[in-house]
């Protein structure tokens, strides 16, 4: 909750100093994009990779990952109970 506020807070400060500095919303929009969307390409491209990857190895490789180290773990003491 508290990071929807901060970011609502953020939004609202961004857009109220472009108005301020009378600049086009359309550069409030566009300092916006060049800032979401490299980051959101760059995980888009690591998820595929991964898929291409796990698709390549097998079923093996995500049920090696899912179930590796604190999952196993957990799955563990899920049983016991």
């Amino acid at each position: 909750m508290l990071f929807f506020v901060i970011s609502g807070y953020c939004i609202a400060a961004a857009c109220d100093a472009s108005a301020r500095r009378r600049t086009p919303l359309t550069d409030y929009f566009w300092r916006r994009f060049r800032r979401i969307f490299p980051p959101f390409w760059c995980s888009s491209g690591f998820a595929a990779l991964l898929a291409a990857l796990g698709h390549a190895l097998g079923e093996r490789f995500f049920r090696e990952v899912a179930f590796s180290g604190i999952w196993r773990n957990v799955a563990a003491r899920q049983s016991e109970r």
